[in-house]
């Protein structure tokens, strides 16, 4: 598995580059776009959201492998 660091660079790539990566739901939950769950609920400003997305990847995503795309 990828360092947390390394996650959190790529999650920011994707959310500059990727339009896969920009979908947000009502009150700021993210759409994983590898399983289709909310990937980070209740998102607020001043949460980092690269390291919330990495902790869904990490801790909760069953169908994100280090960025491979089924």
């Amino acid at each position: 598995m990828l360092p947390q660091r390394a996650i959190e660079e790529r999650v920011q790539k994707g959310l500059e580059e990727d339009e896969r990566w920009k979908i947000i739901v009502r009150k700021n939950n993210w759409l994983c776009p590898y399983c289709g769950k909310i990937g980070a609920r209740e998102l607020r400003m001043d949460e980092a959201i690269e390291a919330k997305l990495a902790q869904h990847f990490q801790k909760s995503c069953e169908r994100w492998q280090d960025f491979v795309a089924e």
